[in-house]
């Protein structure tokens, strides 16, 4: 028993990470990709919180020779935004190199302040950047030593020397330029002069994507990856081995940053919110979706095909297709966003969509529009044609349907009828819900032995490694003022590590955060409307054990 247990679990493991590497191909797949674009500003136009960042930074700039040279804004190519980001710009006039100093939207930052140093070199006459005017005082070499890892979008630029350096600290990242540099002819250029010679780099980058096949054009100005290039983004991703949302983010940009500053404070970790939430809901095309759905499906009876014969496979697929269609259908109905369906190796099928302010009355129906469907279709079924006078294949699928359906109304989480209990009568008891899950866990946990099916166990446990998000959860709700209305996401992390969760790795606080904010969207239900929601599902679930009963020998 212990060997099956463990097998199922490995087996387990290695089915999740090939569904995760097909959801995140998805979703590179589905990144908008932007020409880039630099424009000089003001260093107020930053926002506060980078400031207070950099301040550390900016100091010891200062110790090294650095004066202030103004501020940068750009929309980089891979952001899933037009939000600009800024970059405060310093110059060394003794050697003409530049720092800028910046944050990036990204999960792998504890310290988010980034330097980077950079020199220009190099003068032709006659220089033009692409798409502006002629610019004497233009460099054809330039020399940049990043505080971060080079991210896997990044494509060599003409006659730009990068190295990446995010294991040595500032000082000795500038010694190591300094050292590479010294003894050239610098040039010493304007901020317009530095956005002109990078929006010309940068933008050169993007053509060559696109002429070379790795990026699609979507518009002008923007593009989308091809499935080559998608597949190399993801391998590339997949191989870093970070669980996600930080592998889904990881291709956006730095891994080991200067040990300078403090942990993302609440406006950063807000930007990197919202950014990670774009990226997770990159859908890609809809024929993306059909091979992930093709994939995972061919995954599952990969897993099943030993335990059952092909016959019930097919018929047992089938059912579970009209099960999640039903979903579906539902969620179409009421304006779901981003909805696919896929399969779960050894467990099942899946329906997903994204609505924080639906309605208790729209999430009930989405869930009872999967399994009522189909286990009223096989009871009526079973009252035209008995049990007993069906042929074989009908009689499969009709127990088939009864059964699947039956099972999925059980009130167990995550089974629909565990969903549904746990939105009409717990949503609003943070306690309540983490000892419903508690018991959902341990009911899962002792009937794998019971049925000999060891795959439960294995989701018992993973219902019960979500119950520390839970108990945050309830906690956070529970501190929120009673007048605090719906906080912006900068005020939602403030609040976060005002009641003592600032130190969590950002993972975690980005979990409980987007928890917390799709908590705070869902309209609150009146006590009558949960009741008779809950009353509806008992009489469901109750109607469907007494009419089997009856129909079946």
């Amino acid at each position: 028993m212990t060997f099956y247990f463990l097998l199922y679990g490995v087996l387990g493991l290695i089915a999740l990470r090939v569904v995760g590497a097909l959801t995140l191909f998805q979703r590179i797949a589905g990144m908008t990709l932007r020409r880039p674009r630099w424009r000089v500003c003001a260093a107020d136009e930053a926002p506060h919180w980078l400031h207070t960042l950099a301040e550390p930074a900016r100091t010891r700039l200062a110790e090294l020779g650095f004066v202030p040279a103004g501020a940068l804004a750009a929309v980089a190519m891979d952001r899933q935004s037009e939000c600009e980001g800024f970059d405060l710009l310093f110059h060394h006039p003794e050697l003409g190199v530049y720092a800028f100093v910046y944050a990036l939207p990204t999960v792998s930052a504890d310290r988010p302040v980034f330097v980077d140093f950079v020199s220009f070199f190099d003068t032709p006459p006659g220089w033009r950047p692409a798409g502006g005017p002629e610019t004497p005082s233009a460099c054809s070499s330039i020399r940049m030593s990043l505080a971060r890892a080079v991210g896997v979008t990044q494509r060599p630029m003409d006659e730009v020397e990068i190295v990446s350096l995010p294991h040595l600290s500032l000082g000795r990242r500038w010694a190591r330029h300094r050292f590479d540099v010294e003894g050239r002819a610098f040039l010493t250029l304007t901020p317009t002069e530095i956005a002109a010679v990078l929006e010309a780099r940068h933008g050169a980058t993007y053509a060559a994507m696109l002429q070379s096949g790795e990026g699609v054009a979507r518009g002008p100005d923007s593009a989308r990856y091809s499935v080559r290039a998608a597949l190399q983004v993801t391998r590339t991703v997949m191989k870093g081995g970070r669980p996600n949302p930080p592998a889904s983010a990881e291709f956006h940009g730095a891994y080991s940053p200067d040990r300078l500053g403090e942990p993302a404070p609440p406006g950063l970790a807000a930007a990197i919110h919202e950014e990670l939430n774009r990226t997770n809901a990159a859908g890609g095309q809809s024929r993306l979706r059909v091979w992930i759905f093709g994939a995972t499906l061919v995954l599952f009876a990969a897993t099943l095909m030993q335990r059952v014969g092909l016959d019930m496979l097919a018929l047992l697929i089938g059912v579970l297709i009209v099960h999640e269609l039903g979903h579906l259908l539902a969620m179409r109905a009421f304006g779901y966003r981003d909805t696919t369906v896929y399969f779960l190796p050894f467990f099942g099928a899946a329906a997903s969509g994204d609505k924080p302010e639906a309605t208790l009355s729209e999430r009930a129906l989405v869930l009872l529009a999967g399994p009522l469907p189909g286990l009223w279709t096989g009871l009526a079924l079973l009252w035209i044609v008995p049990v007993e006078q069906q042929g074989h294949t009908l009689q499969l699928a009709t127990l088939l349907l009864v059964f699947v359906n039956l099972f999925n109304l059980l009130p167990v989480l995550p089974l629909d009828g565990g969903r549904l209990v746990e939105r009409a009568l717990f949503q609003t008891s943070p306690r309540a819900e983490a000892l419903f899950k508690l018991v959902s866990a341990a009911a899962l946990l002792a009937s794998g032995p019971l049925f000999d099916e060891w795959i439960l166990p294995w989701i018992g446990i993973l219902i019960a490694l979500t119950l520390p998000t839970t108990v945050r959860v309830g906690r956070a709700l529970q501190t929120l003022p009673p007048d605090h209305g719906r906080p912006t996401l900068t005020e939602l992390y403030a609040h976060l590590d005002a009641i003592g969760f600032g130190g969590l790795r950002f993972v975690r606080k980005y979990n409980l955060a987007r928890e917390l904010e799709q908590r705070l969207q869902m309209p609150p239900a009146r006590i009558g409307a949960r009741l008779a929601w809950f009353a509806v599902y008992v009489f469901s679930l109750g109607a469907g054990l007494v009419v089997a009963d009856r129909l079946l020998p």
